[in-house]
């Protein structure tokens, strides 16, 4: 029997591949399919499994036949050779090298040449003793360690000279035999820099470089480049100071006491008391320490090995990859200690908890990182520095734990990955060493290494050992339960393991074992393993551009399909076909299109490299000469950030300003869109891929109903005689009404795609249109939609009802006319049904309200009860079903405080709220819409904090652009005013009333200390009580409930009439005086044919601005002096008018005016004529330039021209 699977992934200890296991008879080893993953292979292995596994192109699969013998209900493992003879007594430990001479049939070796025979094989013979095996291997181990580069010396040209020239001069004064020194090679760097490696064991490096930089002078710099690696030293004792391992390692090194090249690290004291040691030295030294395998230090020879390091990401908190690979999710403000938010791990008092393990359903009650952490035991098997000692052609691996013992010979798992299929029984066995004593443990009873691990009630030492070399290898356990793998008589216990990689262990499912007859002592393990989805690269992405059809069309490469012999759907789809390979465009999604930001100039660039050149400078000569000898390097890298810091954050500045002034050309442009949100990109939706749960959302939005019964369509010959062909003229009407920039169907086929393709094939169009309609038939695919889900704020990710679903068909399928009709028709059956007395239909659309009129509570109760059961019925009667949760009851009066009632709907019972919305409106109890106003004038004041962004007082948008942005808030304030404007609160309309004195202020630039009443005038904004009464007699006119006005403009007058009115009655406050004194007519103010206020002229309207007075008042000057003359009292009065610093240009005014400028004639002198207001905005413009350069003088600050 054999069962098709691939092997998924080969788990072993360093050791040759061997296909060799214990298995019962009734199981027999599934067929092998081409494709491994070495990731956990020595070298050798992974050599002889790249011969044996043919080709990707090949797909012959392999059989590997396990027969049944009579002997194997014994506990005695059973082999079968390369000859498939069933052999006796050999164990685990007795796999190893063996010569294969012959070349048998049906095998996975088949594929291996006749050179490959001496290799390692799948077939094990047995050693003659197997109790006396050679130890005396193990003696000359080698240990790991890092492969050191030679010294090198990197020369940086200067300004003005080239490697070339730096070269020539060295090659001629520089004599390398005098100094002793050989040079192996000598290339350009891709910085610009001549890199001369020298020969390895080259002691003169520092005499070639003193040659050198002597001989360069000023031409170059000359440093040396050395290779460093991190040793650990192990089992210091507690009174071990870091000067003693400094000395022990120099002198381990053979290096003098002036050298700097050893530094150490730390010194750690452990649970036990002992310590441990880190330090940092050439890797030609670290190497000759690590080689000889401890260094003694006082009375303690202490172990010395590389320090290996897991490859951290510090954007996901995760091993195994950095952030610039990283694909998961974004940890960076999250506390890497406790996993919260809201903090940093320095401010960090909560319990530790790692987030690696969190995410692979790990124990996560650890330190990120430590020693239990087991994604980070993932991480360092990932990056290839497992913590082992191999050695690859010898068969076996040896894992070091202390000096007298390790493992040998250990073929931990072999895990092999069926189709829908499950995998049983595997075993392990084990040989150990200790003090020159051999002990054999086999399956058959003698595997005793209980641990908690996998399940035993407690622990031993041998436990122990195979526990720790199982997470040093980064494995992970499987086992689950407490269930016996093996059973002898009345004894049980846990001896089969199950170990796998992380990456197969997440996906094995269902570990179990097996209560069945095995006719052996050990149990059947079972589990599942998924396959794997294989996504080497990203789909190519292919996207449809009118551009290129645009292109095809001129160019005469379209093509008009054939009609010969096509139905309807069959012409649709060539004719879709037939677009789309015109137009498709294909983008590599692997291809990394980087994009500069937009503050980026070539200064920052210049200034960047100069700080990390700085940067560098100071971190090398620190590493060589400590803090001290280094600090103009460190003044000069700190000076060089800040400026790199100052120049981007000036640059960003002006590209911002930049930005805001494109609001003048282009309002709606690119800066209404950053600040509103359009352009940004949708986030996906997290935890959509979980499994079942997309299917979930999908079943519930849309629920499947019963068949309908199908209406006979006529046939072909009764269509053709009763319709009519579409006409050229309807089919341009119709063309013409589909809009711009709309998302496409599956098809990818835009509307202006449609566009084009009707004016330049009208006749396509009509065929395909004309043969739908005579055949009775519409293309299936104009049927398919394109579901997008969008998610309804923060509502639970798993119910269907926290989605909003978007189906996007193909253009040129969609655009019913029947639609709203086939609604009305539908809907007209339940605005029939009859409601008890009192009862009434309130409907738009698909929004129905059912409007009860009662004395009396319970009476309300039971007639709303009663309608919406009927309303529910008549739903049910149609296959549609009535949400209760989403209904809403509130009781209207103004006569009683405690009204609540309760409502039952299908089971359901609803409470009565203080206010419900209903078409966007607020509706409360007292019908006075305080939360209403309260709920746009939040929702206004977040549009008005985005576009007052772009809005600055100083910019070159101008006012009139200002004031469309503008009328964005008053429309979200106005919405449905018609509605509730005569029966807003006082309150309500304060709320309103603050977001447009808001939005007032960005229209005229003003300061935020301008009064309401005053900035609505100046710039020129109707109070937001007298629009939306206004638009409520709009509309009641319009609907023949109000006398209609002379039409020209008397509405519009009648508010500038209250406006006046309001302006005139406004008590004399001290911050309104100067804006009524000079502005006294709203409508010539209003209604002038020239003029915008900008920044300067609205200070002088308003007298908030650069004025002593001003100033004063608000406590930022002392005195309210004039800093020009001297004047006690600096107002807008004085400056403009009165004060002598300004003669001669108020002189030049008044010969240009024609009489003499005031405050009583200068809005009506500027209303006058565009040259009056040109002159006048000169004039004051000046002033206040003046006025403002003198008190950026006076607070150190730079003047503006």
């Amino acid at each position: 029997m054999s069962i098709p699977c691939r092997v998924d992934n080969i788990v072993t200890s360093r050791l040759s591949f061997h296909l060799a296991t214990t298995i019962p008879s009734a199981f027999s080893l599934p067929t092998i399919s081409p494709r491994f993953n070495f990731a956990s292979v020595t070298p050798g292995t992974r050599t002889l499994l790249e011969r044996s596994v043919p080709k990707e192109e090949e797909t012959k699969e392999y059989q590997i036949p396990l027969k049944e013998t009579a002997e194997a209900s014994t506990s005695t493992p059973c082999w079968w050779d390369m000859d498939q003879n069933p052999r006796r007594g050999d164990t685990w430990s007795n796999v190893v090298k063996a010569k294969g001479k012959a070349k048998p049939s049906n095998h996975i070796t088949d594929k291996m040449s006749s050179d490959e025979k001496t290799a390692e094989t799948i077939h094990a013979k047995p050693p003659e003793n197997q109790g006396t095996r050679n130890t005396n291997k193990s003696k000359n181990k080698t240990k790991r360690t890092r492969q050191a580069r030679p010294d090198s010396i990197a020369i940086k040209p200067s300004d003005g000279e080239s490697s070339k020239s730096i070269l020539s001069t060295i090659r001629k004064e520089v004599n390398l035999t005098q100094i002793g020194v050989a040079v192996e090679s000598i290339r350009e760097s891709r910085g610009g820099e001549l890199l001369i490696q020298l020969t390895k064991n080259n002691g003169k490096r520092k005499e070639l470089g003193a040659a050198l930089q002597q001989t360069l002078g000023e031409k170059a710099k000359v440093r040396e480049l050395i290779q460093f690696s991190e040793i650990e030293i192990l089992g210091l004792d507690g009174v071990t100071t870091e000067t003693e391992v400094l000395d022990a390692l120099r002198s381990a090194a053979k290096l003098t006491d002036e050298d700097t090249t050893v530094k150490i690290r730390s010194l750690r004291t452990g649970l036990s008391g002992m310590k441990r040691a880190t330090a940092t030295l050439r890797t030609s030294d670290a190497n000759h320490i690590v080689t000889a395998g401890k260094i003694e230090i006082g009375w303690v020879k202490a172990k010395v090995r590389l320090k290996i390091k897991a490859t951290k990401c510090y954007r996901c908190l995760c091993f195994g990859h950095t952030k610039h690979s990283c694909s998961g999710p974004d940890r960076t403000n999250m506390c890497s200690l406790c996993t919260e938010m809201g903090h940093k791990a320095v401010d960090c008092t909560a319990n530790p908890r790692c987030t690696a393990c969190l995410d692979i359903g790990e124990e996560a009650e650890h330190y990120s990182g430590s020693s239990r952490c087991r994604h980070r035991q993932t991480g360092v098997n990932r990056t290839g520095k497992q913590p082992i000692d191999s050695r690859p052609g010898q068969g076996r691996a040896r894992i070091p734990m202390d000096k007298n013992r390790w493992y040998q010979d250990i073929l931990l798992l072999l895990v092999t990955e069926y189709r829908h299929q499950t995998i049983r029984t595997l075993y392990t066995q084990a040989r150990t060493k200790r003090k020159g004593r051999t002990r054999r443990s086999d399956n058959s009873g003698g595997f005793q290494r209980p641990h908690t691990e996998w399940g035993c009630p407690k622990n031993n030492r041998r436990g122990e050992i195979l526990s720790n070399m199982i997470h040093a290898l980064g494995l992970l356990i499987c086992n689950k339960g407490k269930a016996p793998t093996f059973q002898r008589g009345f004894s049980t216990s846990i001896i089969d393991l199950t170990i796998a990689s992380p990456g197969t262990a997440d996906r094995m499912q269902n570990w179990s074992v097996l209560d069945e007859n095995t006719l052996s002592d050990h149990n059947y393990i079972e589990f599942v393993i998924k396959n794997r989805a294989v996504e080497d690269y990203p789909p190519t992405i292919h996207r449809t551009n009118i551009r290129e059809l645009e292109k095809a069309i001129e160019e005469g490469h379209f093509e008009v399909p054939d009609t010969y012999n096509m139905d309807a759907n069959q012409y649709s789809e060539a004719m879709v076909q037939a677009i789309k390979d015109k137009s498709t465009t294909t983008i590599d999604p692997r291809a990394k299109h980087r994009r500069s930001v937009h503050w980026w100039t070539h200064e920052i660039a210049d200034l960047r490299k100069e700080a990390n050149h700085a940067r560098r400078v100071y971190q090398r000569k620190l590493k060589k000469t400590g803090r001290g000898e280094c600090v103009a390097e460190e003044e000069r890298a700190k000076l060089t950030k800040l400026n790199l810091v100052k120049a981007i954050k000036r640059s960003k500045e002006q590209a911002w300003k930049r930005l805001c002034d494109l609001v003048d050309r282009e309002p709606w442009g690119k800066a209404y869109k950053i600040v509103m949100g359009k352009l940004q990109k949708k986030r996906p939706i997290p935890e959509l891929t979980t499994p079942g749960r997309l299917e979930k959302i999908i079943s519930g939005l849309f629920p499947a109903h019963r068949d309908r019964e199908k209406t006979n369509w006529p046939s072909e010959c009764q269509r053709q005689a009763t319709s009519e062909a579409i006409r050229p003229e309807e089919l341009a009407t119709a063309v013409s009404s589909l809009k711009r920039n709309k998302a496409p169907g599956l098809d990818g086929v835009t509307n202006e795609m449609v566009k084009l393709v009707a004016r330049k094939f009208p006749d396509m169009l009509l065929t395909a249109y004309n043969k739908c309609l005579f055949e009775g038939k519409f293309p299936i695919k104009w049927k398919t939609a394109r579901l997008v889900l969008i998610r309804k704020g923060d509502k639970p990710l798993n119910e269907p009802s926290s989605y909003r679903p978007i189906c996007l068909l193909d253009c040129l399928g969609k655009g019913s006319v029947l639609g709203p009709t086939l609604w009305n028709v539908l809907y007209d059956d339940l605005l029939r049904v009859p409601l008890p007395e009192g009862v009434e239909y309130l409907a738009f659309a698909d929004d129905v309200a059912l409007v009860a009129t009662a004395k009396e509570p319970y009476e309300l109760e039971g007639k709303l009860t009663t309608a919406a059961g009927k309303v529910s019925s008549w739903l049910e009667s149609i296959g549609l079903k009535l949400a209760a949760h989403k209904s809403e009851v509130v009781v209207i009066t103004r006569m009683r405080k405690h009204n609540d009632i309760k409502v039952t709907i299908g089971g359901t019972e609803i409470k009565s709220s203080s206010s419900i919305k209903y078409l966007g409106i607020q509706i409360d109890a007292k019908m006075i819409y305080t939360e209403h106003a309260k709920t746009v004038a939040n929702k206004a004041g977040n549009t008005l904090s985005n576009l007052g962004r772009i809005m600055p007082n100083l910019s070159a948008a101008r006012q009139n652009r200002r004031r469309l942005l503008a009328g964005v808030i008053h429309s979200q304030l106005l919405y449905g005013a018609e509605s509730w404007a005569e029966d807003m609160s006082q309150e309500g309309w304060k709320q309103l009333g603050r977001v447009q004195r808001k939005a007032a202020l960005r229209v005229a630039s003003a300061y935020r200390t301008v009064s309401k009443e005053a900035i609505l005038v100046v710039s020129g904004v109707i109070p937001i009580d007298i629009m939306a009464i206004e638009r409520r007699r709009s509309y009641l006119q319009k609907r023949g409930e109000q006398e209609p006005l002379d039409p020209e403009g008397e509405l519009q007058q009648t508010a500038l009439d209250k406006w006046q009115s309001r302006w005139e009655g406004t008590e004399e406050a001290e911050e309104r005086q100067w804006t009524r004194r000079l502005i006294r007519d709203i409508r010539e103010w209003t209604g002038r044919k020239h003029g915008e206020v900008d920044f300067h002229i609205t200070q002088a309207l308003t007298g908030h601005g650069c004025f002593a007075q001003y100033l004063h008042r608000f406590g930022l000057l002392e005195e309210a002096c004039c800093w020009f003359c001297g004047h006690l009292n600096d107002d807008p009065n004085h400056t403009f008018f009165e004060c002598d610093a300004w003669h001669n240009k108020r002189r030049e005014l008044n010969m240009l005016i024609g009489e003499e400028v005031t405050a009583e004639n200068l809005v009506s002198n500027m209303i006058h004529s565009k040259d009056k207001w040109n002159a006048i905005s000169n004039y004051i413009h000046y002033v206040l330039t003046k006025k403002e350069n003198e008190e950026r003088r006076r607070k150190g600050l730079p003047v503006v021209n």
